[in-house]
């Protein structure tokens, strides 16, 4: 089809309109956008100074070169303060995928799980600790006196758990390999520690990151008899992404190496902060000594990779907390049970174990290891003994 052709004045006529257009709007984007402070703000204020229809004309939604409208985008190219927040006004503007699940219904009512927070004294710092216990049933699935806070879409009710897993365990080779996908988290320093620290609450020096809690938990367990690999390969660092990655190769190669191992623990730290985002250290105290509290974490199927046998590492978790529930009410966290799998399929009774936050000290997780490790000692003796 023969396209029309516009006389010379007319076309030049178009192109100035065009330009005048364009010049008008950037005018108009400076101007409202002149007392931000940060990209956000910006384009709240765009939002605010013009309902999102006025942006979105004609040819909007007809651009799908990119996933905002055309009008948005020649705004956003125009301030490199909206420019350098692209993506979040993209991920602001975009609608929530349609084949994405929603999240889950709680369990029981739909106003979700009820905790106690309760305060303790001798925290350290400004951020006063606190013991978070699930205080009754509602959001939660219980078994017995543990209460598991489903972030699955897993259904446990209804499933008989005999706290028995399928492992045969063996009294003359190693039984339990400790690894540590995050190595490098620590916790709050006390006033006698001295070292380097990287971002975040996280240090390479391993006698205060998590290598030194998964040694406290192997001397335990070694104690007891139950022989243990503790492998320290720092996962986390240079490279934070790919940790869960590498830590798999390192599971295999351990397990390639000592066929006899039929347990395999992750030790964590896990991150809590109160409403001013200060570190929130979570505690239980015996004795008059503050323990960091501890939350096992059992991975699931339901993230799209293969862990046929999750149920035998809930049912482990759960036996393994009960024991923990009856000699230390109160230390425990509910139970996590998650969608990720977390390299748990690789062997029957793999847990992942979070020991207090970035907000409690080393020596609250000391203390919570020995005894985490002596609960851990009594079901894997049980366990070899056939009861």
């Amino acid at each position: 089809m023969k396209r029309p052709v516009f006389p010379g004045p007319f076309r030049r006529g178009l192109r100035r309109l065009g330009a005048a257009g364009l010049a008008a709007g950037t005018l108009w984007a400076v101007v409202v956008t002149a007392g931000s402070d940060s990209a956000s703000a910006a384009w709240a204020a765009l939002r605010a100074a013009s309902p999102l229809a006025a942006l979105k004309w004609e040819l909007g939604d007809l651009w799908a070169a990119d996933s905002l409208p055309l009008p948005v985008l020649t705004v956003l190219r125009q301030s490199p303060m909206l420019l350098a927040a692209e993506t979040q006004v993209t991920q602001a503007e975009t609608p929530r995928n349609a084949e994405e699940p929603p999240s889950p219904a709680p369990v029981e009512t739909p106003e979700g799980p009820t905790t106690e927070q309760t305060e303790n004294t001798g925290g350290q710092g400004e951020s006063r600790p606190l013991s978070v216990v699930a205080a009754d049933e509602n959001g939660y699935t219980r078994v017995g006196d543990v209460f598991i806070k489903n972030s699955s879409r897993q259904t446990v009710e209804g499933i008989v758990f005999d706290g028995t897993f399928a492992a045969a365990l063996g009294e003359d080779a190693p039984q339990v390999l400790i690894v540590h996908t995050h190595t490098t988290e620590a916790y709050a320093k006390e006033a006698d520690q001295s070292y380097d620290t990287l971002v975040n609450a996280r240090t390479l020096d391993e006698q205060y990151n998590m290598i030194r809690v998964g040694d406290a938990v192997a001397e335990v367990l070694r104690q007891n008899g139950i022989q243990v690999i503790h492998d320290t390969t720092v996962n986390d660092y240079p490279s934070y992404n790919g940790a869960y990655d590498r830590m798999k190769a390192i599971i295999e190669t351990n397990l390639a190496q000592y066929p006899s191992i039929r347990m395999v623990l992750d030790i964590h730290r896990d991150a809590a902060a109160d409403a001013n985002g200060d570190p929130l250290p979570l505690t239980a105290t015996f004795s008059g000594e503050d323990y960091a509290q501890v939350m096992l974490v059992v991975g699931t199927d339901e993230g799209g990779l293969p862990h046929p046998n999750w149920q035998q590492n809930l049912s482990c978790a759960l036996k393994l907390q009960a024991l923990m529930n009856r000699d230390w009410p109160g230390l425990c966290r509910d139970l996590d049970l998650r969608r990720e799998r977390f390299n748990q399929n690789q062997t029957p009774g793999s847990l992942l174990v979070e020991f207090g936050t970035d907000g409690n000290t080393l020596s609250q997780a000391l203390r919570s290891a020995e005894v985490f490790g002596q609960s851990l000692s009594q079901l894997l003796q049980a366990q070899l003994a056939g009861e």
